[in-house]
């Protein structure tokens, strides 16, 4: 038998955020539609505080997804932008936009999360380029806080 951790519902606000990322760029969904989250399939039925987590999490990344992606394309240089995987582009969405707006969350959770969620739902090594490009993201981000002090 299979031991499963129980995920939290952050953890789980968070993979239902990147899972909308996913669909925003494949599936061309706008934000109106990814919200009333007619586009899950199965039985995960989110209770009230993760759907408002989720809400908040995506409103955050789409309305920086500008400043998003330029932070990704300058730090992923090996990869043109529309080559990177969709699953891939959808985590480092949600983990830059995490490190913008959630002051609360410490960098090194939301890279570990970003990692952590790479490895659940991507291919063999792109925890890997997660984890640079996502702690490149926190090193700029960092310096453009300290230039705003």
């Amino acid at each position: 038998m299979e031991n499963k951790k129980k995920k939290s519902n952050k953890r789980k606000a968070r993979e239902l955020s990147i899972q909308a990322l996913y669909q925003y760029e494949v599936a061309k969904k706008s934000y109106e539609e990814l919200i009333n989250l007619d586009w899950i399939v199965g039985d995960f039925k989110p209770n009230n505080n993760t759907v408002e987590y989720f809400k908040k999490i995506l409103k955050n990344s789409i309305d920086n997804i500008e400043k998003i992606d330029s932070i990704i394309k300058e730090l992923a240089t090996k990869y043109p932008f529309h080559k990177i995987k969709p699953i891939d582009k959808a985590i480092l969405r949600w983990g830059i936009a995490a490190m913008l707006c959630e002051d609360d969350i410490p960098y090194p959770v939301i890279i570990n999360e970003g990692i952590e969620i790479a490895k659940e739902f991507s291919g063999i090594d792109s925890h890997k380029f997660i984890n640079g490009v996502l702690d490149g993201a926190r090193r700029i981000i960092e310096k453009d806080k300290r230039k705003d002090n």
